[in-house]
């Protein structure tokens, strides 16, 4: 894994400023890695902005997701000899996004 590990939190202001953007890495000791941190855009929103910190600071927890779905379908599919997981288009897209945000490809 090259990425700092989750799980993640999005956050509005820290020590930096009180109105930076912060994703950061949730840890027992509140001690967690700083992930990123942007400074709000003179032309977007603040609801745009959460949205957007929202979605990033939960990406670890949707690969661990399609990850976990994407083992469970290969076995439902091999069990009940519904074709090769190998040529299923879905199957295809979903090791294509785990490779992709594993920095395999």
């Amino acid at each position: 894994m090259k990425h700092t590990p989750g799980p993640w939190r999005f956050k509005i202001g820290d020590s930096f400023s009180s109105t930076d953007y912060i994703v950061e890495q949730v840890s027992e000791d509140e001690q967690g890695w700083l992930v990123m941190r942007w400074e709000p855009g003179p032309y977007r929103s603040g609801e745009l902005e959460q949205a957007n910190g929202q979605l990033i600071a939960t990406a670890p927890e949707l690969l661990d997701s399609l990850r976990i779905l994407y083992e469970e379908t290969a076995d439902y599919i091999r069990l009940n000899h519904l074709g090769d997981v190998h040529h299923n288009r879905s199957m295809q897209y979903a090791r294509d996004t785990i490779a992709k945000a594993e920095w395999k490809t």
